[in-house]
Formats: C-alpha cells, sequence, structure tokens
C-alpha cells in the first residue's frame, strides 16, 4: 500500500476522475480502476482517505501469453508509487 498526501484542487480533481471511471462495489470504500502503462494493463484499488491523501491499496498486471491472460500482483513499493505518481500526474495535471 501506498498513500500520497496532495493539496485540496489536486484531491477534488483525483475524486473527480474516480466517480467519473472507478469501478465501485457496494459496502466497499475502495474503488477500482484500471490503465494502461507500457502496454500492459493494470487493475487498481484505490481507496480516497481524509485530508487530501489518496491510497493506492493494490495493483495487479495483467498481460497476454499465448491468449491467456496473466496475473501478476504488485507488492514492491516503489512500483505501486511510481503508478500512483503516472495516474495522478495524468489525472490532476
Amino acid at each position: 500500500m501506498v498513500i500520497r498526501q496532495v493539496k485540496r484542487p489536486q484531491y477534488q480533481k483525483f475524486c473527480a476522475y474516480l466517480e467519473e471511471c472507478a469501478e465501485k462495489t457496494p459496502l466497499d470504500a475502495s474503488c477500482t480502476v484500471e490503465v494502461r502503462i507500457n502496454g500492459a494493463e493494470y487493475r487498481l484499488k484505490l481507496q480516497p482517505e481524509k485530508r487530501g491523501k489518496i491510497a493506492l491499496l493494490q495493483a495487479v498486471k495483467i498481460t497476454w501469453e499465448d491468449s491467456v491472460r496473466q496475473f501478476e500482483l504488485i507488492t514492491k513499493g516503489n512500483l505501486l508509487a511510481a503508478i500512483l505518481d503516472l495516474l495522478m500526474e495524468e489525472h490532476t495535471a
């Protein structure tokens, strides 16, 4: 899990993006976003926190190999941080 604290305008923009694009499930505080980075698909579990914080709870990398989907759970903090930074840069700029 990685948490980023951002300024209020960025936080509001990012939450608006999540409201518009993210999948939500009942009784779950987090939401899921699908993104493509360098040809790979990632499913990100994100949760807006209080006071301008955004948490990336987990990321799953999805690739195709011989018409079969392969799943890889991303657990390294530096990779999670980079993915969150890219997503936030794209949707708060």
